[in-house]
């Protein structure tokens, strides 16, 4: 992709006359390709980011507009903002987990602690609810 993008540089250059560093280009994308003999979560992935958080939005606004991409989504409206799709209750358990995921293996380890402290708390083995009571809480 960095290749792409000097290469069209270039080619502006030729067409504008200006210099390559004139011409606007995406300096804050950061792509990180793994491939098959990555190991561990990151096997076959790529990784865009953006360092820029302020013009995070803004660029891919501009991207759906241009036609570059579809569309976009954030965690945040496409997990805790109500769509008016039935009584859906909104909770951090609707995240999805991806595989090799910080936030799945930190929330699988708080959860633990928390067990741990009830039972040395109150001297008692905690049940964990059945399928129904998990299905009714969303």
């Amino acid at each position: 992709m960095c290749r792409h993008l000097n290469q069209e540089r270039q080619e502006m250059k030729k067409i504008s006359g200006f210099e390559p560093y004139e011409v606007p280009g995406a300096e804050g994308l950061v792509v990180r390709e793994f491939g098959s003999e990555c190991g561990g979560p990151n096997q076959c992935c790529v990784y865009i980011s953006y360092l820029d958080f302020v013009k995070y939005k803004s660029m891919l606004k501009k991207g759906v507009e241009d036609g570059v991409l579809m569309d976009y989504i954030n965690l945040y409206n496409q997990f805790f903002i109500a769509s008016g799709e039935g009584n859906t209750k909104i909770t951090a358990t609707h995240l999805p987990f991806f595989n090799g995921d910080y936030w799945s293996r930190a929330a699988e380890n708080i959860v633990r602690k928390l067990e741990v402290e009830e039972t040395s708390a109150c001297g008692l083995q905690s049940k964990l609810p059945n399928k129904r009571i998990l299905k009714a809480m969303g």
